[in-house]
């Protein structure tokens, strides 16, 4: 996903012509600047020459990083219309700002705009490549238990301890022992994903909430800083895993929809599109009861088609089976060896 992205920017630059305006423009900026020195009776000295195109660099950074901006947007599209996942350039975006530890260079003759503008740019097209629908047929929503493994071995749930916290306790089937995870930290709402393979859990840091997530034996794996005042409630696992929804209460006491991509961390809110409880997450997308219009929803996340290429490494070098070199009969004289030949081309 995240090669299809840096490619679909780069195929957005040249759809564009990014290249070509950019050389037009340096070109006439270099023209202007000739003509102001000869007309002006400037003296062409270095320093005044280096300041000219100093100046004229800056202008064109600033064009360079519309240009950029550009690319993101309409390459983005391109990764929808290619059935490839839109949000892999927001998550090529954040694992470059995870590179630098966050910390961008910054300054007038930046070719790039800064990172987490970028991201919060595609973050509100992204938002748009998802799909609100009501649902008009009878809705059956099968409810499990969030806490109970897929696989059948563990049973985990949230307890109020004497001292007025939540603490994860459960059971293990298997060694037939009882669970305490988290010992140290207050935690809630345990959720397994659909495989299996990882359990979402909010955890109190000081005055928020943020989500970790276990793997089967307990252990964190991950710690997704969403750091929220107020506490989320509501977890639910995409079926592939890669997202989790949840509800946040707002300030004016409605329950808004989020959802957190693992691999970019990132929060999608669906806040200015619709607001509800969530009831479930199937193959078909999210189902929400919005309280007041009464009204259950559909909120699907963009179709994906996957990419199977049956020999992704051409073979344009062939290994020969036969290493040992050849022994053969060189007329009258007697006998003569080859030596192997390795490689073949196709």
């Amino acid at each position: 996903q995240r090669i299809a992205a840096v490619l679909a920017h780069e195929i957005a630059h040249v759809e564009l012509k990014h290249g070509m305006n950019s050389m037009l423009r340096q070109l006439g900026f270099t023209v202007l600047v000739e003509f102001a020195l000869y007309y002006l009776e400037l003296s062409p000295s270095q320093a005044v020459r280096a300041a000219s195109l100093a100046l004229v660099n800056a202008v064109q950074s600033g064009y360079s990083r519309e240009a950029e901006l550009e690319a993101d947007l309409l390459g983005q599209q391109y990764l929808v219309l290619a059935g490839f996942d839109p949000a892999g350039m927001i998550t090529m975006l954040s694992n470059v700002l995870d590179l630098t530890d966050g910390e961008e260079q910054l300054d007038l003759f930046s070719t790039h705009p800064p990172t987490t503008e970028r991201m919060a740019r595609l973050t509100e097209q992204l938002l748009d490549c998802w799909t609100v629908s009501p649902l008009t047929e009878p809705l059956i929503v099968q409810h499990t238990d969030p806490g109970l493994d897929p696989l059948g071995r563990f049973v985990l749930q949230e307890q109020l301890t004497e001292e007025g916290q939540w603490q994860l306790r459960g059971f293990d089937h298997q060694r037939a022992l009882d669970l305490h995870w988290l010992v140290n930290e207050e935690a809630r709402y345990p959720m397994w994903s659909a495989d299996g393979s990882r359990l979402a859990v909010l955890v109190k840091q000081q005055n928020t909430w943020d989500i970790w997530l276990l793997n089967r034996l307990g252990r964190v794996v991950n710690k997704l800083a969403c750091q929220f005042p107020n506490q989320p409630w509501n977890l639910f696992f995409s079926p592939d895993g890669s997202m989790i929804a949840y509800n946040y209460l707002s300030d004016s006491d409605e329950p808004h929809i989020l959802v957190h991509y693992i691999n970019g961390n990132f929060n999608l809110n669906f806040s200015n599109v619709i607001s509800g409880l969530i009831l479930d997450w199937d193959a078909e997308g999210l189902i929400v009861w919005d309280d007041g219009r009464q009204q259950h929803y559909l909120i699907q996340p963009p179709p994906i088609q996957p990419l199977f290429i049956a020999n992704p490494i051409p073979r344009v070098i062939q290994r020969k089976p036969r290493a040992t070199p050849i022994v053969g009969e060189n007329g009258d004289s007697g006998f003569s060896i080859i030596r192997p030949n390795f490689f073949s081309f196709d």
